[in-house]
């Protein structure tokens, strides 16, 4: 066992490391990159994850107990980071690769974590480490990106120091309505190809829209998506909520991965007082007006809106 884990993770690679191009799409719940999807370590060490702490490591246990540390990222934020791991690791078969062997002053070992999915109707590995930087959740290190997969890491995102940041980078694989929804779809898809490419439950379709019960951060809601001749115009994320510091706390989460991912909003209003919420949000980009809305609609009902609309 000591001597496997010393051994550098060999890949199996069904494409050249120079076709890596960042393509990005959904796997179940949160986005990959599809080029990923072709790898798979030849050694891992199946185990099961307990728990985040809050030093950012993770308790996962096999026959023992162990704490590990994922090599290749910075935290952004550790409440976004244990929400994003609970909901995606806690019920999922998970396995560990290893670099050199390291540990942290603490005894952590640094590893590489793959989670058990399936994408287009096929087992893959996901490489979790980078799924996390792919999802906004933490950032690239720049200290510890290992020996085995820094090629990934390097040619994940855009280098700092080159001629796009980070999030433009991002903005412009996922898509021009992908690259700010939880979904990855783009303005120019038709209504046929929407109902193609998403997996949800479909609930209603009309000639000029689409509606389908979906999940953001952990909120129930319903998702709309409208069309104007074909082409779509508009996508809404509609939550309902029952009591006041409900809807505060969904409107707190979901603002902050927005901010998180694309800086703070052009325009903010807020007014709350003990009769009455209501929140707006608003981001302007080159082809989506993004706005976030909370409002108290009546005794014990609050709404809760994320719209994209596409600019004329």
């Amino acid at each position: 066992m000591f001597l496997k884990k010393l051994l550098l993770v060999i890949l199996i690679l069904s494409i050249g490391i120079t076709l890596f191009s960042n393509s990005i799409v959904k796997v179940e719940n949160f986005l990959y990159n599809s080029d990923l999807t072709a790898f798979e370590p030849l050694y891992m060490e199946e185990v099961y994850f307990k728990k985040v702490n809050d030093d950012g490591s993770l308790t996962v246990y096999n026959q023992n107990l162990e704490e590990i540390k994922l090599i290749g990222i910075d935290m952004i934020d550790i409440n976004e980071f244990k929400t994003f791991c609970e909901e995606n690791l806690s019920s999922s078969s998970i396995f560990l690769s290893y670099d050199i062997e390291n540990a942290d002053i603490d005894g952590k070992k640094y590893v590489y974590l793959w989670r058990k999915s399936v994408y287009e109707g096929k087992e893959i590995y996901v490489f979790w480490n980078a799924a996390l930087i792919i999802n906004g959740v933490c950032s690239k290190s720049a200290e510890n990106t290992g020996t085995a997969f820094s090629f990934i890491f390097d040619n994940l995102l855009i280098n700092e120091t080159g001629d796009k940041d980070e999030q433009t980078y991002i903005y412009e694989q996922l898509g021009e309505i992908g690259k700010f929804s939880f979904h990855n779809v783009t303005w120019e898809m038709s209504l046929l190809e929407t109902i193609y490419k998403l997996n949800e439950q479909l609930l209603e379709q009309k000639e000029d829209r689409l509606k389908y019960i979906s999940n953001v951060l952990g909120y129930d809601c319903l998702l709309y998506f409208l069309f104007d001749e074909e082409i779509m115009k508009e996508v809404r994320y509609v939550f309902g909520f029952s009591n006041k510091e409900n809807i505060i706390s969904g409107y707190q989460k979901i603002r902050k991965r927005m901010v998180n991912s694309y800086g703070e909003p052009q325009i903010t209003k807020n007014e709350e007082n003990i009769e009455k919420v209501s929140y707006s949000d608003t981001w302007e980009f080159i082809d989506t007006t993004l706005e976030l809305k909370a409002e108290t609609l009546g005794e014990y009902v609050y709404a809760m809106i994320l719209r994209y609309k596409k600019k004329l």
